[in-house]
């Protein structure tokens, strides 16, 4: 039988496209109404089994995560991801314990985050840009490291054996400074926390860092995907 997962925080429903590409059936998630609207936008182009293998629901709190389950669903599902989005659920406790109620014995918790590589010097840079506009912004924050361990401290689940973190190193192509500079402005801290003069100057102040790296050259992010692997506790 096909595995069935909820994508919590599913955005545009990459995730929730690729998994069921690949043959489970997913409950797609999302507070925000516009996001879930490109996820129905590109089932539309997708092959008939991948449209019949998603429906979409919005929840804005983790107490509504079976929005668009039927009863009987609620805990009997395989898995429960949050990719990119389980930092902005609070109380972090509060959102495990629904994840958990969802999940059947020994269900599969997988939280992932994709994280700049902090090894080259222009990266580096960047991350100054952004924490001197906003300096509430810390690169540290963008490293996340050890949900495994913190999720298991609260006794819900357990890690998964041999491995509770996998990494995967990828790279994303720009062809000049304007794909930065639109990057920019999908992150919160930087959209939503700074002002149009703070976002014009770091703008500006990107460009010159990539003209000053790589002149008029392309160049690539580079990124680790982290995924965390957790197995619900037995009762």
């Amino acid at each position: 039988a096909s595995p069935r997962v909820i994508d919590v925080g599913c955005g545009s429903g990459r995730a929730a496209l690729a998994l069921a590409a690949r043959g489970a059936k997913v409950t797609a998630v999302d507070p925000d109404a516009s996001m879930l609207e490109q996820l129905r936008a590109a089932l539309a182009g997708q092959p008939d089994a991948v449209r019949e293998a998603v429906a979409v629901a919005d929840a804005t709190r983790a107490e509504e995560l079976c929005k668009g389950l039927p009863p009987e669903a609620v805990g009997t599902l395989d898995a429960v991801c949050a990719f990119q989005a389980a930092h902005w659920f609070s109380p972090l406790d509060g959102f495990l314990r629904e994840c958990k109620a969802l999940l059947r014995p020994g269900g599969l918790l997988a939280l992932a985050w994709n994280d700049r590589r902090l090894e080259e010097e222009w990266v580096v840079e960047l991350e100054g840009l952004i924490e001197k506009h906003n300096p509430e912004y810390n690169r540290a924050v963008k490293q996340n490291d050890g949900w495994d361990t913190l999720v298991a401290s609260t006794g819900l689940f357990v890690k998964e054996s041999p491995a509770s973190l996998l990494e995967f190193t990828h790279e994303v192509r720009y062809s000049d400074a304007e794909g930065l500079v639109a990057l920019l402005d999908t992150y919160s801290y930087v959209r939503r926390a700074l002002s149009e003069e703070q976002r014009s100057e770091l703008h500006e102040e990107a460009r010159e860092l990539v003209r000053t790296h790589f002149g008029g050259e392309s160049f690539s992010m580079p990124y680790v995907t982290k995924l965390f692997l957790l197995r619900a506790v037995n009762e």
